[in-house]
């Protein structure tokens, strides 16, 4: 790593590529399906302070995918915490409102799977508003209908 931050940055040629952490901060660019992650471990990278443009070899590249991994299933893993918590359901019922299998929302919460954006997405939005469960709830008055049938 210190022999690329020696060398100039492949964007604009300014000699200042250095090493930063990327904890804690939102990476803004789309990371497989995902439009933008929040890294919650570790990861150390080279960028350029002038441009902002990331260097790295396939080590680097590869250690930051595994970091990116790490922090979805643990947002994951917490948004399912959270939701059973403030709605006090059974993770049958979370699971059958999502809808979603029991296993998979299990291994989730377990980190033994990685979820895709979609539920992801979908479960940063009932943390935020656990009341979306009641609305997606099929016995609601408020749950979706499908008219198409």
């Amino acid at each position: 790593m210190e022999k690329l931050k020696n060398r100039p940055c492949g964007n604009c040629g300014a000699n200042a590529i250095e090493q930063v952490n990327l904890k804690g901060t939102w990476f803004n660019e789309p990371w497989k399906d995902f439009p933008k992650v929040f890294i919650t471990h570790d990861i150390n990278h080279l960028q350029c302070r002038e441009c902002g443009e990331f260097a790295g070899t396939r080590s680097i590249a590869k250690a930051f995918d595994e970091a990116v991994r790490h922090s979805i299933k643990d947002q994951v893993s917490h948004f399912i915490t959270a939701i059973k918590q403030r709605t006090k359901l059974p993770f049958t019922e979370i699971a059958e409102r999502i809808p979603m299998g029991y296993q998979h929302l299990s291994d989730l919460k377990n980190k033994r799977s990685f979820p895709s954006y979609h539920y992801w997405a979908l479960l940063y939005s009932i943390y935020r508003d656990p009341d979306l469960l009641d609305r997606l709830d099929p016995r609601s008055e408020d749950a979706p209908v499908s008219n198409f049938g």
